[in-house]
């Protein structure tokens, strides 16, 4: 599995509720929910006049009324126009933010992990409720709730939604994986600040995997913010590897401007 390959994947199996195709790259929004689908995303093949995609998409963004975003990309193989891209934007007053590291897992070669025995129910849910707790977990502006189910409605591939409760029934932890021609996407793990280091992850991410496995999924990623050394570590655990990395390019715009 490659980085165009998992661009794609992520693409659909997260999208935006709007996108615009340029020569060059994707101008993807959703009203400002989350970064992921409210970003230019440059084609792994980048054009020869960034200069170009990049005033369309502040053009763009600026008619949204919101920050332009451009997602860049990295990895072991660095393209030479990737690096062209950032010292571009960095020069524009663009400031990077959120370094990402994008992990795969071939699943023939997935092992399990055992959890602690806990007293909580894992149980698979609506795409709504799933939202709705996944939201609360990680305490996002609750105005941005009905965007995000708006998204994961419109998920191509077979959702798995997965909560894990209290033995009072409130949302401990969440994750959901979706299955796509061969592929399997890990989203949304997050656990509550009074559950962290119970082991709710592994048990989460044990169920997604082997959801997957039973889907036929060949290959699994995800992508995790650098400085998450917790999840870096479970994840490594499970025996993910990175594949490449990203991190985002903000700048304002201002109203009116050319």
């Amino acid at each position: 599995m490659d980085m165009q390959q998992i661009e794609s994947a992520t693409r659909t199996a997260w999208p935006a509720l709007e996108e615009v195709e340029l020569e060059g790259g994707m101008l993807r929004y959703a009203s400002g929910a989350g970064r992921r689908s409210n970003t230019l995303v440059p084609n792994v093949e980048m054009p020869s006049c960034p200069q170009k995609l990049l005033r369309a998409a502040e053009v763009y963004y600026r008619s949204k009324g919101q920050p332009a975003v451009v997602k860049v990309l990295t990895g072991a193989n660095e393209q030479p126009c990737f690096s062209n891209l950032d010292s571009l934007l960095a020069q524009e007053q663009y400031q990077k933010e959120s370094p990402t590291a994008v992990l795969a897992l071939r699943l023939r070669n997935y092992f399990s992990m055992e959890s602690p025995l806990l007293e909580n129910n894992l149980e698979i849910s609506a795409k709504e409720d799933w939202v709705r707790a996944w939201s609360e977990l990680r305490e996002l502006d609750p105005k941005n709730k009905s965007v995000h189910c708006q998204l994961v409605a419109k998920m191509t591939g077979e959702a798995y939604c997965l909560i894990l409760k209290d033995a009072l029934g409130k949302a401990c932890a969440t994750g959901m994986a979706v299955a796509n021609q061969g592929v399997l996407g890990i989203f949304g793990i997050a656990t509550a600040k009074e559950y962290q280091g119970l082991g709710l992850a592994t048990e989460l991410l044990s169920g997604l995997l082997n959801y997957g496995i039973d889907r036929g999924s060949e290959f699994a990623y995800l992508q995790v913010e650098k400085d998450n050394s917790p999840a870096l570590a479970l994840y490594r655990k499970f025996g993910f590897e990175q594949l490449y990395s990203y991190w985002y390019r903000v700048k304002e715009l201002e109203v009116g401007a050319p």
